[in-house]
């Protein structure tokens, strides 16, 4: 077995906090994609960094984060992910898989029926979309039969009018993709 390598932690959130993309830190700190990947979600389980500082460094063309759902398909047509975390616990992170001004489709995220959770959507820099904050009632939560990834429905209950702004263009990104 071989031993476990030691990577200094703080100079590796100081690259990130420096801007260094995905393929800068793997080269840098001799990484694959999955230990990179791994050595994120260490981070954000210790809360050394937020989602934020991760999903907003660099564009989506440049990351390695769930390279697998970088897009997915939303009635037929494919889309870039949107994170998406309850405020409450960051280290949970989902993805959205369909958004409108009324409502909002998770995978990856979990809820009890007519629990408010607050959350933060994060598309990234490439999106040139800010974070939205809102507020959000589960109407329901369930089990992907293929998948086995918990797939939720909420309805936006409170939100901002700058952040209401945002989500209509993370609307439009995601309708600009349909073509």
């Amino acid at each position: 077995m071989t031993p476990k390598r030691k990577i200094n932690g703080q100079a590796f959130i100081n690259d990130i906090r420096a801007g260094m993309t995905d393929t800068e830190l793997m080269l840098k700190y001799k990484l694959s994609s999955r230990m990179l990947q791994s050595l994120f979600r260490t981070l954000l389980n210790t809360k050394a960094i937020t989602p934020a500082e991760i999903y907003e460094r660099t564009p989506f063309e440049d990351t390695t984060i769930d390279v697998n759902t970088l897009s997915y398909s939303l009635e037929g047509y494919t889309i870039q992910t949107t994170s998406v975390y309850d405020v409450t616990q960051p280290e949970k992170i989902g993805h959205v898989s369909s958004v409108t001004e009324r409502e909002l489709r998770t995978e990856g995220i979990t809820a009890d029926f007519a629990q408010t959770v607050t959350f933060i959507l994060l598309s990234g820099k490439a999106a040139r979309i800010n974070p939205i904050f809102l507020k959000a009632k589960c109407r329901w939560c369930r089990k992907d039969e293929v998948t086995g990834e918990d797939v939720a429905m909420f309805e936006i209950v409170s939100i901002g009018p700058e952040h209401a702004q945002e989500l209509r263009k993370l609307i439009r990104a995601f309708a600009r993709q349909v073509h």
